[in-house]
């Protein structure tokens, strides 16, 4: 299996799209495959909540209308209604239960991923968020216990992944459950670049990547282009079997223009 080209849902913004079957068709005519759907609570597409509480002919029909467009889920990017830094049990109880019901929608949808952000820095120091992401990781995990589902965290600005010598120190402390989606926008944005993150990526599932500058997690093509390509290099040498997901969001694509040009110059680096 070669690495799967593959576009986000949320490059396509709900504001533009609304209809989730308008997207993925949208997603098809320009040529994708594979697509990385995102679920998150109150944004786009679909409300984790709404899956936790969907009867299984309401999830299967869901299901139904995405795979009939022919397309393949190659990821969920998701976002549960109540997150990592909420501690109270009560919270960690909606935020497990959600959870399992992203895994039998990602099941049902034969998704072999899901992503979720780790604890973010909004209410907490760094190693705060570390020690909150490493304490709920294994419950997470063990609600995949069985299931050929993967759990993932994404390496992101602004959460316990952000720098990456401390998320490779996080990665080896919970091996071998602990995987992660590498994004190079989170960290091109902090002029981070490849060569300081090598290491990430013999432990990475799932890819996420878009154009990006220091100081800017989105800035127009060609930006970071020569990170990107160097990326694609090395997924190449590792014999990466994944995808590679191209992710705009908020409306900063909105004419496609940064995805086509992306999408090309993918193409042309592993196809």
């Amino acid at each position: 299996m070669s690495i799967q080209i593959a576009c986000s849902t949320l490059s396509l913004s709900s504001k533009t799209y609304p209809d989730l079957d308008d997207t993925l068709n949208r997603i098809k005519d320009l040529g994708f495959e594979y697509v990385d759907l995102a679920v998150f609570e109150g944004w786009q597409n679909i409300d984790p909540s709404w899956l936790a509480r969907a009867s299984e002919n309401e999830m299967d029909a869901l299901v139904e209308r995405i795979l009939s467009t022919g397309l393949s889920i190659c990821a969920l990017n998701a976002g549960t209604s109540k997150r990592i830094p909420d501690a109270d049990e009560d919270s960690r109880k909606i935020m497990l239960n959600e959870h399992q019901a992203l895994i039998r929608f990602a099941e049902k949808l034969s998704c072999p991923i899901i992503t979720i952000q780790p604890c973010n820095l909004k209410q907490h120091t760094l190693e705060e968020a570390i020690s909150l992401t490493r304490s709920i990781a294994p419950r997470l995990e063990a609600l995949h216990s069985g299931s050929p589902v993967k759990l993932t965290f994404e390496t992101h600005k602004n959460t316990a992944l952000e720098d990456p010598k401390k998320t490779l120190d996080l990665i080896k402390s919970l091996e071998p459950e602990m995987k992660i989606t590498y994004d190079n926008s989170h960290y091109t944005m902090q002029d981070i670049h490849l060569q300081d993150t090598k290491p990430l990526l013999e432990h990475a599932h799932h890819i996420h990547v878009r154009t990006s500058a220091p100081g800017n997690m989105q800035a127009p093509y060609p930006n970071g282009c020569e990170d990107i390509g160097e990326l694609a290099e090395e997924l190449k040498k590792r014999d990466y079997q994944g995808a590679i997901a191209i992710e705009y969001f908020n409306g900063f694509d909105d004419d496609l223009v940064n995805l086509k040009q992306l999408k090309t110059f993918l193409e042309e680096r592993l196809v």
